[in-house]
């Protein structure tokens, strides 16, 4: 056997190819700036790391989307890769600028405004403030944007949107609103993570109590805040009734805009929330706990299966 843990395989992968580098964690972009499957569909995005793998000595047994049974990550799909000739399964993870799902929504937002287009209509998007003219989608999506998409005019960012691809649009869906790195200095957050290490819980979650900590991890933090999140699946830009079109959706979870300055509610309320992650580990004041993930999530996301503390 030439490999004997994830650290041996990810290394051997490192080291084939100019694309990503190994994080102790997973395979992340060398240049978090670039874009190298932007004009790639899930399945052609698939192949290809497949075909990286393959290059190392290494076949790939299963691929396991995110939130799926066996799942390794919350974002990126989790290839099962072995020897030919062993049966141990090894789990790799490859980071990069966007998911398939939100490549799904900007292709629905995309196909929705060229038909609006094409019937020679003037596109005027609301922001939540007013009517922008809009004629065109570009790609964000990077791992600390908050953005995943930004509608513009000729090529100028006016729009820029989060997507949250929810199939039936329950918020039982979502994965989360946000990681917690650099909020380790917040009370609330500190106060959460000593809970954790004094109740031993490893599936909690608590109120927030802060409107910044909450309009933050929805909405993001100065140029990286968005003006729309849109939750749901099948997107579209319809008609407003106030002389402009809005964003929708055929399963709606909500639409909401920073404008409003306010955080999503009810189901979609931002609550602080742990789970176990062999990846991650907490800071509390007693010291680090490993094996354990905190974040923002939707209150339906957290409360369903985790422990008021």
């Amino acid at each position: 056997m030439l490999f004997n843990s994830c650290a041996t395989v990810y290394r051997a992968i490192e080291a084939s190819q100019g694309i990503f580098k190994f994080n102790n964690s997973r395979l992340t972009l060398r240049d978090p700036k670039s874009r190298p499957f932007a004009s790639m569909g899930k399945s052609e995005i698939d192949d290809f790391l497949t075909e990286m793998i393959s290059r190392v000595g290494l076949c790939v047994s299963e691929i396991v989307l995110p939130g799926q049974p066996g799942s390794k990550s919350s974002k990126f799909s989790t290839f099962y890769v072995k020897e030919p000739d062993e049966t141990k399964k090894f789990p790799i993870i490859f980071g990069y600028a966007f998911s398939a799902a939100e490549e799904i929504q900007i292709t629905e937002i995309k196909r929705s405004l060229s038909h609006l287009l094409s019937q020679g209509q003037t596109v005027k998007l609301w922001n939540g403030r007013e009517h922008i003219i809009v004629n065109d989608v570009i790609r964000k999506g990077g791992s600390r944007e908050k953005a995943d998409a930004v509608l513009g005019f000729d090529g100028k960012p006016m729009i820029s949107v989060s997507l949250k691809h929810l199939k039936t649009g329950r918020a039982t869906q979502m994965q989360g609103w946000a990681g917690l790195t650099g909020k380790m200095g917040v009370k609330e957050v500190i106060d959460f993570a000593d809970s954790i290490w004094k109740t031993g819980a490893s599936r909690a979650w608590r109120s927030i109590k802060s409107k910044d900590l909450k309009m933050e991890s929805c909405w993001g933090v100065g140029s990286d805040c968005v003006d729309i999140i849109a939750a749901g699946g099948g997107l579209s830009l319809i008609d407003d009734g106030m002389g402009g079109h809005k964003i929708t959706a055929d399963k709606i979870g909500g639409i909401w805009y920073a404008a409003d300055g306010k955080a999503p509610d009810g189901d979609f309320d931002p609550v602080l929330f742990c789970r176990p992650s062999s990846n991650h580990s907490i800071t509390t004041s007693h010291g680090v706990l490993k094996g354990i993930r905190m974040m923002v999530a939707p209150c339906a996301v957290a409360c369903g299966s985790a422990t008021e503390i």
